[in-house]
């Protein structure tokens, strides 16, 4: 479950990084480009995407390491965003290869 939620994060910080009007893209997939036209809908996307995760962490983890959970999650996955795409380190392969491992780690050991 907690893999499910950090990947829901992750995109959640990809978007917003793409709502971004200074930042030089490259090139883009033709959904975000639509989306990017409208920078108000894509931080509200986001930010409906965080709030979603939010509830299911704060139920997992209790209330008060929830909302820790939540700023630390947030805060590392935007930091992780924000330093590695530009170099494009960051690329959907690696990450959809992450979320697998994590995922089978997950279900199968816990």
């Amino acid at each position: 479950m907690y893999t499910v939620l950090i990947s829901i994060i992750l995109f959640a910080a990809y978007l917003f990084y793409n709502s971004s009007k200074r930042v030089k893209f490259g090139k883009r997939p033709a959904w975000l480009e639509q989306l990017a036209r409208k920078p108000s809908l894509l931080r509200a996307l986001s930010l409906a995407l965080l709030l979603l995760t939010v509830p299911l962490l704060l139920l997992y983890n209790g209330i008060g390491a929830g909302i820790f959970a939540v700023v630390i999650y947030a805060m590392a996955l935007l930091s992780t965003v924000f330093l590695l795409l530009p170099y494009r380190y960051l690329r959907w392969t690696h990450l959809i290869c992450l979320f697998l491992i994590g995922l089978a780690l997950e279900l199968f050991i816990c």
